[in-house]
């Protein structure tokens, strides 16, 4: 008698721990970077201001030129939030396919990637592309990209700095002239 009874506690036990360590479990906050995103998916982000800038705007031919373009990341998630979440950005830099050469001088915050050659419809044609990809923070953020391109086309050439993953989407636009000095 004694061990059924015994028997009975234990069992009553076991099941208020499996029921107990399933609670807690369902209860747990599941960490934001621990959630799958897909490459084309970005959440709630804000980008508070952009710079977008070719240096020098006049080349000759067969010179480099520089794009240098920044972002600043912010929460648009009002207070109080007991807990901010990660969230996700995505920045892209688009320069003129009359370009050769182009190449990451120096980045802040962003992956490295390479440059291809794609057919944009937000540049109006082709263009050589810089995407980050999905990029996390957790608080305000910098980003900074600044690459050089060689000229080999005469005439003015534009640039393209922002994202078409915002809601709206955001660009800032610049162009550089190659002249026959």
């Amino acid at each position: 008698m004694f061990l059924k009874r015994k028997a009975g506690i234990v069992a009553v036990l076991v099941a208020l721990s499996v029921m107990m360590s399933c609670c807690v479990a369902f209860a747990a906050d599941v960490p934001a970077n621990s959630v799958a995103v897909q490459e084309d998916e970005v959440g709630p982000m804000s980008v508070t201001q952009w710079s977008f800038y070719f240096s020098p705007i006049e080349v000759s031919l067969n010179e480099y030129t520089y794009a240098e373009g920044e972002g600043w990341t912010t929460y648009y998630i009002p207070d109080p939030v007991p807990i901010k979440p990660n969230v996700d950005a995505r920045f892209e830099m688009l320069i003129d396919h009359w370009c050769s050469q182009p190449s990451i001088v120096s980045r802040t915050n962003l992956p490295y990637k390479s440059i291809t050659l794609q057919n944009r419809d937000e540049f109006g044609g082709d263009c050589w592309v810089y995407d980050s990809g999905v990029v996390w923070y957790n608080q305000n953020t910098y980003y900074a990209l600044k690459m050089k391109a060689k000229s080999d086309e005469y005439g003015v050439h534009k640039g393209m700095w922002g994202s078409s993953y915002l809601i709206p989407d955001h660009w800032e636009t610049d162009y550089f002239t190659v002249t026959s000095n």
